[in-house]
């Protein structure tokens, strides 16, 4: 790579003009310090068939046909400060490695698809060359004294088939860091993996087509907005033994394993998330403490194996809040067993005004004793109301529906009309309360009237 010191470049009615500074640049200076300063420390551009790299001040710094060693000439360059690459393909043979800095902006000038000179394209790209077996952005510090790295606006590809590994995004020991507005396709291995690194954020990120989704090892995280589909070898969002992480309105689908994965974290909140379509659970939560799933759908997993994953597992867990979310199969042959199933040694937990149906085994399944299940749509576990019946002189039972789940544990019957103070029975079955006089009531019109209440 050739650095450049004292060069600049002008660009003038469509002719670009390189320059020493000299004296010029310093007589302009001089007369205004900040007339000349940009709000980057570099801009990155291709120029025909090589790269580019401008300081602050316009000058011509690094240039190279592999982006990979300008924006690494850039990154050394600087303790701090912003690296601006404009939209364009930049085609990498090593990592762009953030390794020992902080304080570091590394930001596209648009992500997605942009409309320049009448015509669409992707904005800015980092696609990994043939071979490469690495990470497309990495930053690696063996202890955790780095702070403020920001990553956005950037399509990173990583052409897995010619890869044998390699992340999107690996970030270790860095706390502060803000992952935003990234598009992540067709990596070897996780799309982002965020170790060690407190006080972070992961927002309106998409990870697509990749080996594994989001990996969070690190406490006090949020993945906002982020969008997950297609993984091949792994789960789309998995979060390990840690504290406090926050998912919220996320999406993970189709997925050759588990959509969202809580491995023994605790003091854990996913709200207003969704995950359909993966091959086993939708959301599983294992040997964890203190989650709460707040709304979302979860919906037609299990699509590895018919009637055997839960939309909701809660696995050897407590303290586990699942409210307002929608659990259900709706294909034509349903693949999900469950909608919300508590499992093991599970229990102390919430399943409260949920709506769950559809599902091939159960709608909800518990196993914990004092955990509560409550107020669900398509699975009552708690019922009342008034019946009544008319004697005959001869009918001695008399049979109300109670529209539970399964058997009540708990039960009561209270007569309202005089004939229905008579001796009696009450028992009770999967589909009934049953009350049997000892001698049959007189005929009558609506002379037997009973108050009930049954609960699961």
């Amino acid at each position: 790579m050739e650095r450049k010191e004292d060069i600049g470049r002008m660009h003038l009615a469509g002719i670009t003009i390189d320059f020493e500074y000299g004296e010029l640049w310093r007589g302009l200076h001089r007369s205004n310090p900040l007339s000349f300063k940009r709000p980057f420390s570099f801009i990155v551009y291709k120029d025909r068939d090589v790269y580019m790299a401008e300081d602050w001040r316009g000058r011509i710094r690094y240039e190279d046909d592999d982006a990979s060693e300008v924006i690494s000439g850039t990154i050394s360059s600087i303790n701090y400060g912003k690296i601006l690459l404009e939209v364009g393909v930049y085609e990498l043979s090593e990592p762009i490695d953030l390794t020992g800095k902080h304080n570091i902006v590394l930001e596209g000038e648009h992500y997605g698809v942009v409309r320049l000179d009448g015509s669409y394209r992707y904005g800015t790209v980092l696609y990994l060359k043939d071979g490469v077996n690495d990470d497309i952005i990495k930053k690696d510090e063996s202890t955790a004294d780095r702070y403020g790295i920001v990553i956005r606006n950037l399509l990173l590809y990583g052409n897995r088939d010619n890869q044998t590994s390699g992340r999107g995004v690996y970030i270790r020991n860095c706390k502060e860091t803000v992952l935003e507005n990234l598009q992540i396709w067709n990596c070897y291995g996780w799309g982002i993996e965020l170790r060690d690194s407190e006080v972070s954020w992961i927002r309106n990120c998409e990870v697509r087509e990749c080996g594994a989704g989001i990996n969070i090892i690190s406490t006090n995280v949020k993945a906002i907005g982020c969008d997950i589909g297609r993984t091949y070898t792994s789960h789309c969002l998995y979060i390990g033994s840690v504290k406090n992480v926050k998912l919220v309105k996320c999406n993970a689908y189709l997925s050759q394993l588990t959509g969202i994965y809580v491995d023994g974290g605790e003091e854990i909140d996913i709200i207003g998330c969704s995950a359909w379509s993966n091959d086993q659970y939708g959301c599983r939560i294992r040997s964890a403490r203190n989650v709460r799933v707040i709304g979302g759908d979860y919906k037609n997993n299990s699509q590895e194996s018919a009637g055997s994953y839960a939309g909701i597992l809660i696995e050897d867990s407590e303290y586990v809040r699942v409210m307002g979310v929608s659990a259900f199969d709706d294909q034509a042959t349903a693949t999900q067993g469950y909608g919300i199933r508590e499992y093991g040694t599970s229990d102390n937990n919430v399943i409260a005004y949920c709506t769950v149906y559809g599902n091939s085994t159960a709608q909800i399944e518990r196993v914990g004793s004092s955990t509560i299940v409550r107020r669900n749509i398509g699975y009552r576990t708690v019922n009342s109301g008034v019946a009544t019946f008319s004697g005959d002189g001869s009918t001695t039972e008399f049979r109300i529906e109670h529209g539970l789940v399964s058997t009540p544990s708990k039960y009561g019957v209270s007569p309202l009309t005089p004939d229905a103070h008579a001796d009696k029975t009450i028992t009770v079955d999967s589909t009934y309360i049953i009350i049997t006089f000892s001698t049959a009531p007189p005929s009558g019109t609506d002379n037997l009237k009973f108050g009930w209440w049954a609960e699961v």
